[in-house]
């Protein structure tokens, strides 16, 4: 297993988890023979095997890619990625060193000039594009180091008239914006390249 996401998911303490398991398995791994290391996996509640949550193709990616980061938010239709509707579904997550999406030309928003690094975080909601969502640099690393574990806390909003309504640290609402964002910003450095051209 090259990188695990979940949330509390054993609250009965049955030894069984009671929420989806989300996960990406390394490429050789012998439980996917002949798979794709950018493929998002998920085993249900109650465990007996695991199935394909999203494939590469959802997140933007190559077939070389190799996710070694993830984080799910999985807001519509359980133990599949919607697909259909934006601002649904939600990950981020990180490359392996030597993923295509990696080098200049990527297909991920904000990385086809220059490129990326294995140590930036990058977002999406499966509708077929990724964003880098936060650079090396934001968090304090170098372009040379690697992220292979990830998970980000999120407050549960309760909605009462009596009771004041905390505000997630990172909410699916968040990242589309700042996805949207990077991408008009992305687009202007784009445009303004070929113009001094």
């Amino acid at each position: 297993m090259d990188a695990l996401e979940l949330v509390t998911f054993d609250p009965t303490s049955d030894g069984i988890h009671d929420f989806p398991i989300y996960f990406v398995l390394a490429l050789g791994s012998p439980s996917m023979p002949g798979g794709v290391g950018g493929n998002v996996l998920v085993s249900p509640p109650g465990g007996g095997g695991f199935g394909l949550f999203a494939p590469f193709t959802a997140l933007g990616l190559l077939p070389p890619d190799m996710i070694d980061a993830i984080a799910v938010w999985d807001g519509g239709a359980p133990l599949v990625a919607d697909g259909i509707t934006p601002l649904v579904d939600f990950a981020i997550f990180s490359l392996a060193p030597g993923s295509f999406s990696l080098l200049p030309g990527s297909p991920i928003v904000g990385c086809l000039v220059t490129g990326c690094s294995p140590a930036d975080i990058f977002v999406t909601d499966f509708m077929g594009t990724a964003y880098l969502y936060l650079p090396a640099a934001a968090i304090g690393l170098l372009p040379t180091d690697n992220i292979d574990a990830l998970d980000v806390e999120i407050g549960d909003p309760q909605i009462h008239d009596d009771s004041p309504v905390p505000v997630p640290a990172v909410s699916p609402l968040g990242l589309s914006l700042l996805a949207g964002t990077l991408f008009g910003f992305s687009g202007w450095l784009l445009r303004r390249g070929a113009t001094r051209v």
